[in-house]
């Protein structure tokens, strides 16, 4: 469970261990947070079954039953034992919420983004019926560590929210009241950074994923409205608020040019470091990827500074997924046998190679020679070559084709993609085969490839 759980961080380890051995110690019949616990176990069994746990051994040699029967049982009694939950309290626990995100994040893991979508969508439900919005009693001595476990499923509802918005196109399901309100729940930069003396004190096991809470709320509050015209000034100015007010101020162990000094002490700081860069990389080539859809015609009519800026916007868009494959690489080695079922790892290398394959159809694309890679500047910006571009593809369609054998979502994806590859190293990618819009516009079209 420990590995899967150090990326996702819905529950503290340490909390989970102690409830789980006062739980085996209760009587029965058990009320119904204990019944909620219950599903807890079951359904963090069933999403990490999904792992191996060693290069050597496979879970199916690990255990009596076969893995898929394992999975089964879990899944039913855990979707039984739940309904049971909601017959006998509806308000429900935060317990239930924890639950609800497991049962969500499974899906990923298969390649379901309907599913995955669906399930965030309970767990929010489930959190707002509990009401974890609302602050404990101070004269309760479970106070701080409540409060600090409400902070914690509310930076996980909003990171996948938020995510998932961005991915499918869709409306948050975490309305902005209550985003608001939760976001004072969390440490302002100013708050944090003196709270955190990453000079000094080793990062906490939390600090990525309130890092990645405020990623989210940065591009929240700064995204254009739904439908809108695509605006290389408007871009641009959201990329230069982003190194601003967000990358400029990463502490170093987080930062693109990080500080390693943890790293040998803290094993899983590595895993969440290159985490938080993919998403940081995704977040860039998502603020730019309409540029990648404007017809000639659309084109033409703009002035002469927006056609340039536009150019310069591909470019950054290159560098970033290009850095953001070497990140899930990085990522993918250090995961125990690969983790072939971790969602992250499949679909940003299939999303992040489809950008960069379509950008090679570009012509106003202008690449740096094979020794003119910035890749090892400290923030995305400027070109690539285009050698190191289809470098970047070929690997990530490598790891596709090799997690294609027990991976459905990275069987898919290798599939389209070795065909996008073909078309351009035959000379015969064109716009209308990678970069119309109704190719990549908004992930519709992988959506309904991994979802069907």
């Amino acid at each position: 469970m420990l590995f899967p759980n150090r990326m996702k961080q819905i529950v503290d380890a340490h909390q989970f261990l102690l409830q789980y051995e006062q739980w085996w110690k209760k009587d029965r019949p058990l009320a119904a947070p204990d019944i909620e616990f219950a599903v807890l176990i079951l359904r963090v069994c069933l999403y990490t079954a999904h792992f191996t746990s060693s290069a050597l051994r496979t879970i199916d040699r690990e255990t009596i039953l076969p893995l898929p029967e394992i999975r089964a049982a879990c899944s039913e009694i855990g979707n039984s034992l739940a309904k049971v939950c909601v017959a006998l309290d509806w308000k429900g626990f935060l317990v239930r919420v924890h639950h609800c995100l497991y049962a969500a994040i499974r899906y990923s893991c298969e390649g379901r983004t309907d599913k995955y979508w669906e399930g965030i969508a309970r767990a929010t439900q489930a959190a707002q019926r509990a009401e974890i919005h609302r602050r404990s009693a101070k004269n309760d001595v479970r106070w701080d560590m409540d409060a600090e476990m409400r902070r914690r499923v509310m930076c996980s509802l909003y990171i996948f929210d938020c995510y998932l918005v961005r991915q499918l196109d869709r409306v948050p399901f975490l309305p902005d009241s209550f985003v608001d309100y939760y976001s004072a729940e969390i440490p302002s930069n100013e708050e944090f950074d003196a709270q955190c003396n990453f000079a000094v004190d080793e990062p906490a096991l939390f600090t990525e994923r309130y890092l990645q809470f405020r990623l989210a709320r940065f591009w929240r509050l700064v995204s254009p409205a739904r439908d809108s015209c695509y605006d290389p000034v408007q871009a641009e100015e959201r990329h230069e608020r982003l190194h601003e007010e967000f990358l400029g101020r990463l502490p170093s162990a987080f930062s693109l040019t990080p500080q390693k000094k943890w790293d040998d002490e803290l094993p899983r700081l590595r895993a969440q470091r290159q985490l938080l860069h993919i998403y940081i990389y995704d977040s860039i080539c998502w603020n730019f990827r309409p540029a990648l859809l404007l017809r000639p015609d659309q084109i033409a009519p703009l002035p002469e500074y927006k056609r340039v800026l536009l150019r310069s916007q591909k470019q950054t868009i290159a560098n970033a997924a290009v850095r953001e494959l070497e990140a899930v690489s990085s990522l993918h080695a250090l995961f125990p046998d690969g983790c072939s079922h971790f969602g992250t790892i499949v679909f940003n290398t299939f999303e992040a190679a489809v950008i960069i394959l379509t950008l090679c159809t570009h012509a106003d694309l202008r690449l740096e020679d094979d020794h003119g890679s910035l890749l090892k500047k400290s923030i995305p910006s400027g070109s690539v070559s285009r050698a190191e571009m289809i470098r970047a593809a070929e690997i990530a369609l490598s790891r596709l084709q090799t997690l294609a054998a027990v991976n459905d979502m990275a069987a898919a994806g290798a599939k389209t993609l070795t065909q996008l590859y073909s078309s351009v190293i035959n000379g015969s990618g064109s716009r209308s085969m990678i970069g119309e819009p109704n190719s990549l516009e908004e992930n519709a079209w992988a959506h309904q490839l991994w979802s069907s």
